[in-house]
């Protein structure tokens, strides 16, 4: 994982993450993809899709998250 290796690219998360280290934060899977069984799939437009569904229901923007809005 990019923040235990400190590798983050969202510069806040990785420094609160150093500060307060690890057990003060939660990771939750919000949903899995599930691949089409037939026809064409594109995983990449399918992961973007449910990446804006999320970011529209949380709206992690600000205090309430480490996201930036559009």
């Amino acid at each position: 994982m990019e923040l235990q290796f400190g590798t983050m690219m969202n510069k806040v998360l990785q420094q609160e993450w150093n500060e307060y280290g690890e057990q003060a934060f939660e990771i939750e899977v919000l949903e899995i993809l599930e691949k089409k069984k037939t026809g064409f799939f594109d995983a990449k437009e399918a992961l973007h899709k449910l990446e804006e569904k999320w970011l529209e229901q949380l709206q992690p923007y600000g205090e309430r998250g480490y996201n930036r809005e559009k």
